[in-house]
């Protein structure tokens, strides 16, 4: 009895040091992981343009950390920054009601033959893909210079003027895929490549 006792001991301890092991040898020895552990997502303005064509939003925002942004694209991950957008109708007794759910995608990702770094972002008609060798440079024209529309002329005068609402944008920076330096073993892989970020304020309703 007390050396089967024994016996559990060891293999219980036997297995948390190794899961000990592991998740050091992790965090230490893989530098790509670690550099998306510190990373951040920084929002430096969200500003509300309500016009005739309706009511847009615009953002600017980028990581904190761009030089290991640039290394994960070049070791082939696809990441893509998502920004969702939430209004709802305030209510005193119960919890607000959701209007509006809204999601924008731009997905960006490195060419290695042409060496060029590629980001599709939200067009009039569509999506549309910019190019550049310069990553900051490409981030500057794309995700530090969004216009997303938030409300068409007809979603705008759905909305009651007398009544309040609060708006909620939601940032996410995240891995599209598996990253292939990590598609033998995803143990202590994470989509996340940045906290996310969540913006909440009164929407203005005029029409």
């Amino acid at each position: 009895m007390i050396a089967a006792q024994t016996t559990a001991l060891q293999k219980h301890s036997f297995c948390a040091t190794v899961c000990l092991f592991l998740a050091l040898f992790f965090c230490c020895f893989n530098p790509l992981l670690a550099q998306a552990a510190e990373q951040e997502l920084v929002v430096y303005s969200a500003n509300l343009e309500n016009t005739p064509a309706g009511m847009f939003a615009a953002l600017s925002c980028s990581v904190s950390d761009e030089d290991a942004l640039r290394d994960l694209l070049k070791d082939g991950a696809t990441i893509e920054l998502a920004i969702t957008f939430d209004i709802e109708g305030n209510r005193s007794w119960w919890s607000n009601a959701e209007l509006l759910h809204k999601t924008f995608a731009s997905k960006l990702t490195h060419d290695p033959l042409t060496r060029e770094f590629a980001v599709t972002v939200p067009g009039a008609t569509g999506p549309i893909t910019l190019r550049q060798k310069n990553l900051t440079r490409l981030i500057h024209q794309s995700w530090r210079n969004l216009r997303l529309p938030l409300l068409s002329p007809a979603e705008r005068a759905s909305l009651d003027p007398e009544r309040e609402h609060t708006l909620r944008i939601t940032f996410y920076v995240h891995h599209v895929e598996v990253p292939p330096w990590l598609e033998q073993s995803t143990l202590f892989w994470s989509p996340d490549v940045a906290p996310q970020v969540i913006l909440e304020r009164p929407l203005p309703v005029t029409q």
